[in-house]
């Protein structure tokens, strides 16, 4: 990195999402102004709607925003890896369009930066609504730090953090330890996880991770455009595959595992699975759950949800009188 590069770019991934982009960028943009060495890049994957235009008239107005754009849509893997090896950053801060950065964000990063020069840094965040709202539900807390932890590297931060180090928002990358290569190369083997391997491979070569307690990022809660159930399916086997390429510790990966199946494998969460004609990964699966998803024919486990549904809405419902 030459002495005018900036020293973190906030790489903000897009498509079709203008005006979420557009709410995220109005505190991003004002926080970026304030520091010295932060640029903004905005990195479209050829959207079809206004976000060109919209772009296009808001690049002139800040210095120290980019706008990068794709011919054609490259899919959401490729456009992530593309955010870190279009930044001019020696930082590449991941931003998901529909999140939202608190106040004070930016700075908290480069203090961190300018302290301890980390091969990665993640900070925490919390699930609001489209008005920034912390939301009641917050899903396990527990993986996230109260407390600042330096020097973890690999199989300490996935302890730490568990399988929300796939969470694409908390991450900042120090951009010379990236193999592009090696990531192009085995985006296909972590589909929809590719930002987890991104992680594992910075800290199996720098080895040097920053986790951070100060909460800098607000996940829009509702705001998916695909069903998460397809999300979650691939997630087991990605860590898999993460755990032999990186020589993560045997222990390591079963907390992994155990993480993935307490959060997202419930039993009424296997139903929903069942009904649909799929099959957790068996690295999650109980042996209990096999025996009934094997017994039992796929109707009856619709039946089954059905009545779960049921009972958990009239059980919820306010006394009368």
């Amino acid at each position: 990195m030459n002495s005018n590069s900036p020293l973190l770019t906030i790489g903000i991934p897009t498509w079709n999402r203008k005006d979420e982009l557009r709410a995220c960028l109005d505190l991003v943009l004002p926080q970026a102004a304030a520091e010295q060495g932060v640029e903004v890049m905005v990195c479209d994957n050829a959207s079809k709607d206004d976000t060109q235009s919209f772009m296009n008239g808001l690049v002139p107005l800040y210095p120290n925003l980019r706008y990068e754009r794709n011919q054609t849509n490259i899919g959401s893997e490729r456009n992530f890896i593309e955010v870190l090896r279009r930044g001019a950053g020696t930082y590449v801060w991941i931003l998901s369009d529909d999140d939202f950065l608190a106040e004070g964000a930016v700075r908290a990063v480069l203090q961190i930066i300018r302290t301890h020069q980390p091969s990665y840094i993640c900070m925490n965040y919390a699930y609001c609504d489209s008005r920034r709202r912390i939301t009641a539900l917050q899903p396990d807390r527990r993986y996230m730090v109260k407390q600042d932890v330096a020097h973890a590297d690999l199989n300490r931060t996935l302890l730490i953090r568990n399988h929300w180090l796939g969470f694409l928002s908390c991450s900042i990358y120090r951009r010379e330890l990236l193999d592009f290569d090696d990531l192009f190369a085995n985006r296909e083997k972590v589909p929809h996880w590719i930002q987890a391997y991104m992680t594992a491979q910075v800290l199996a070569r720098g080895k040097d991770g920053y986790h951070s307690s100060f909460l800098a990022v607000y996940c829009r809660m509702g705001n998916d455009r695909t069903d998460s159930t397809s999300f979650i399916a691939y997630m087991p086997d990605a860590y898999a595959f993460i755990a032999r390429r990186f020589h993560v510790d045997r222990t390591t990966e079963a907390a992994v595992n155990k993480g993935i199946r307490e959060t997202f494998l419930s039993f009424p969460n296997f139903l929903a699975y069942r009904a649909r004609g799929l099959w957790p990964s068996p690295l999650i699966l109980p042996f209990h759950y096999r025996i009934v998803g094997g017994l039992f024919p796929r109707f009856l486990l619709v039946w089954l949800r059905g009545a779960y549904r049921l009972f958990r809405s009239r059980s919820t419902l306010p006394n009368e009188g």
